[in-house]
């Protein structure tokens, strides 16, 4: 059945596709030849959740087979879609649901391919068919679906789901899926755990959809028997690597002790974390009480130490981990064989030395109280705003969930040593279109954003001339001279309004164009900075670069002559094209984009410092610190169209902190550390062991041993002497 009528929701809106005005592209019978996402027989999404197809045979018809053609290519970070989940109507008004069409399907990502998905027999005879696309990924790719089957028949039983439910019941079956998924992976990490692997295991047994909240307990349990054989006390506590990943079913195995001891190593106003992990095996929910006790006396001013609760969350990938941080006083409640990750947190706000205590757990049922000793040892090097990186975390104070608390935001955020404030594309005053003036109103609204940014070392000023309407704010661009000529009248009032606003020119950063992908892109930046220096020589071009690859060897070149400050994705840190940056007189920056919940705290945020420091990049970032996506919440990963990318959780007019947000922290002081030791480095025996040690941290990340006893030695050489 070909040209048949259809729906899309939402429209297609990845730019180098079809936009399928007509509603043709996907049933006219012509399959893509070319590139698959660059080509305008295909249509495309880009990051959207559920994708609903609504077609219209124009007549009952006794359905056989779906087909739809799609792509992947792991380079470019497209994936086969998750699943396919198809209902049938007579009417368009009541539903039936036939099931997942890619339930048997085999959807690895890998290299570039172009696949036509065939559905198992269908035999479903029907006039309306609705298929739910769940993108695997940020893009989704179709360029034909085929629906085969013969006219005729009578519409059997089993519709029951009024189309205005037909969404719920569609993210009803997904979470149900997830939630097994999860179930799975908990399953899977209790049996790896297990001290001596059996198939008769407690925790090996069906997991079904229909009873997910027994099967979690009955999992919990498992790791409650699992660990009570190993060890008589009821409430267990050991110790590790804050930043390892953590779920509610780990356990000591045998290799724990039972009652650690913790040792925090800080840098004067600098934080240091470390973890105490707990889970209980009583048959029931029991009360802990905490409390941390100084040796020292009342005279003595100690350092400042948190408590966290490290609480469990959901990934887009059917992984249950602990990331938030919600900092707790005095007591928790513990489910039997739930396991806990308690993060405490010291600060170097005292005077250098050693400070001796212990964090007590007391449980309201019969057992002894566990005594966990502690030092913290606050060393004399310090930290300030000129020894630490350029921290850019594209912190965008009008995004949920902080616009309504930037003020909260920004004190979160200089904590976290950010220093690099950024204006949207929608806080900006643009010039209006037929005078080229700007609005009183907006330039009122722009004044409040600099002035909430005042104490960050450089303002980045996000343009976003890709897009077209932006682009247009300043005319026709293939009217170059009279778009160049309103540019420079905007730039001039821009300048103005900042130096106005208490800033020096060179701390302004212009943004012209995030990410360039092509030639176009290119030139759009290099006309730009060249307007700018026009102006003003103080003023400066700021742009990123995701792959260096991308583009071509003069583009690139040029971009490099072109801007100030070039912030490049931390794959090519350790390029020759990096070094061009770096040997041009050029800030070189690096981000990383991989920061989902399932990042590692270590690898992913506090280690990027260590791998800028040794390659020489001045300025670190990530994506991003409040990107929850156009809806939803952190707290939920497939309640949007992708995975959250927030290092923060909303709380109740609060933020609340996470792993992957600490870990940040210290890796910024971490920065400072190496850059004070280095300067403190006193023979060639001392520089050859400062580099080796700095290079096996970088490549031996899980050594968490290794890496404090390497902070430890940094630390002294940066403060002269022993706490």
């Amino acid at each position: 059945m070909k040209n048949h009528q259809y729906h899309l929701f939402p429209e297609p809106n990845y730019s180098l596709t079809s936009k399928d005005s007509t509603r043709n592209i996907l049933t006219d019978g012509q399959y893509t030849s070319g590139h698959f996402w660059s080509s305008k027989s295909t249509v495309g999404w880009q990051q959207n959740g559920l994708i609903r197809l609504d077609f219209d045979l124009q007549g009952i018809y006794l359905i056989q087979n779906i087909h739809f053609q799609t792509a992947r290519g792991i380079k470019a970070g497209v994936s086969f879609p998750s699943r396919a989940d198809v209902y049938i109507s007579a009417d368009a008004k009541i539903y039936k649901y036939v099931g997942n069409i890619l339930e048997s399907a085999d959807l690895p990502d890998g290299p570039y391919l172009v696949k036509k998905f065939i559905s198992p027999s269908l035999n479903e005879t029907t006039r309306y068919v609705s298929i739910f696309i769940s993108p695997k990924g940020n893009y989704t790719f179709l360029d034909e679906v085929e629906i085969w089957g013969k006219p005729g028949g009578k519409a059997e039983s089993g519709f029951n789901i009024p189309v205005s439910k037909l969404r719920n019941f569609q993210s009803a079956i997904i979470s149900n899926e997830h939630e097994l998924e999860i179930s799975s992976f908990l399953q899977q990490r209790l049996v790896q755990q297990q001290v001596s692997p059996s198939a008769s295991s407690p925790a090996l047994f069906p997991l079904k959809v229909e009873q997910i909240a027994r099967d979690r307990e009955q999992l919990f349990a498992a790791n409650a028997q699992q660990i009570a054989a190993n060890y008589p006390n009821r409430l267990i506590c050991w110790s590790g690597s804050p930043w390892d990943i953590f779920t509610p079913v780990d356990n000591p195995g045998l290799d724990a002790f039972h009652s650690p001891s913790l040792s925090f190593q800080v840098l004067t106003n600098g934080t240091s974390c470390q973890s105490v992990n707990i889970v209980s095996t009583l048959d029931k929910v029991t009360k802990t009480d905490f409390a941390v006790i100084w040796d020292e006396s009342p005279s003595v001013t100690a350092p400042e130490i948190s408590v966290f609760d490290c609480l469990p969350v959901t990934t887009k990938s059917g992984i249950l981990l602990c990331d938030p941080l919600l900092p707790v006083a005095g007591q928790l409640s513990l489910k039997p064989g739930v396991a806990r990750q308690i993060i405490l947190a010291a600060k170097g706000n005292v005077p250098p030395g050693t400070y001796s205590g212990s964090f007590q757990l007391i449980p309201d049922f019969v057992a002894p109280v566990i005594t966990i000793p502690f030092k913290v040892h606050v060393f004399g090097a310090s930290i300030h705003d000129g020894n630490l990186p350029y921290s850019n975390a594209w912190a965008y104070l009008s995004w949920r969930p902080v616009k309504d608390m930037p003020e909260k935001a920004l004190e979160d955020l200089q904590k976290h040593h950010v220093n690099i404030g950024i204006i949207h594309p929608n806080q900006i005053p643009w010039p209006q279109k037929l005078t080229q003036s700007l609005s009183l109103q907006d330039v009122l609204k722009f004044d409040k954003a600099l002035s909430l940014l005042k104490n960050k070392r450089h303002v980045l000023l996000f343009l976003h001339l890709r897009d077209e309407k932006n682009l247009e704010k300043f005319g026709d661009y293939a009217d170059k001279p009279r778009w160049n000529a309103n540019l420079k009248r905007w730039i001039v009032s821009m300048r103005d309004r900042f130096v106005k606003n208490g800033y020096e020119p060179e701390r302004i950063l212009f943004y012209p164009v995030d990410e360039p992908q092509n030639s176009q892109h290119v030139e759009m930046i290099l006309n730009f900075a060249a307007v700018l220096k026009n102006i003003d020589s103080k003023l400066r071009t700021y742009t990123t670069i995701d792959r260096i690859s991308r583009l071509s060897k003069s583009d690139f070149y040029s971009l490099a002559q072109a801007c100030d400050v070039i912030q490049i994705e931390e794959n090519d840190l350790l390029s020759e094209d990096a070094r061009y940056v770096q040997s041009l007189g050029r800030e070189l920056w690096v981000y990383g984009v991989s920061g989902e919940k399932t990042a590692s705290p270590m690898q992913g945020y506090r280690l990027m410092a260590w791998r800028a420091f040794r390659r020489g990049a001045t300025g670190i970032g990530f994506w991003a610190y409040a990107d929850t996506g156009r809806e939803g919440t952190a707290w939920n990963d497939i309640d949007g169209a992708r995975p959250d990318y927030s290092v923060i959780y909303e709380g109740n007019n609060t933020i609340i902190s996470s792993k992957r947000w600490e870990a940040w922290r210290e890796g910024c002081e971490d920065y400072a550390l190496l850059e004070l030791a280095e300067r403190n480095l006193s023979s060639e025996i001392e520089k050859a062991e400062f580099y080796r040690r700095l290079d096996r941290v970088i490549s031996i990340p899980d050594d968490y041993k290794f890496f404090e006893e390497t902070r430890l030695f940094l630390l002294e050489k940066a403060s002269g002497v022993r706490p």
